[in-house]
């Protein structure tokens, strides 16, 4: 039964959205859950280094 189970949460995905929740919560606790840019191609560019930046603290 267990086998079962973990080959069903494998093909569809079961608990993948809470995993991504979980990203952006640690992401948003870091950075904070606003950005300080106004244009969308500065917001763009914010989050982008913002996300380099968390990246580089994960290897």
């Amino acid at each position: 039964m267990r086998e079962n189970q973990d080959d069903w949460k494998n093909r569809v995905g079961y608990h993948s959205r809470s995993m991504v929740e979980t990203a952006f919560s640690v992401f948003k606790g870091a950075f904070g859950e606003y950005t300080f840019s106004r244009g969308d191609e500065m917001r763009e560019k914010e989050l982008l280094l913002k996300a380099v930046v968390y990246n580089t603290f994960l290897i």
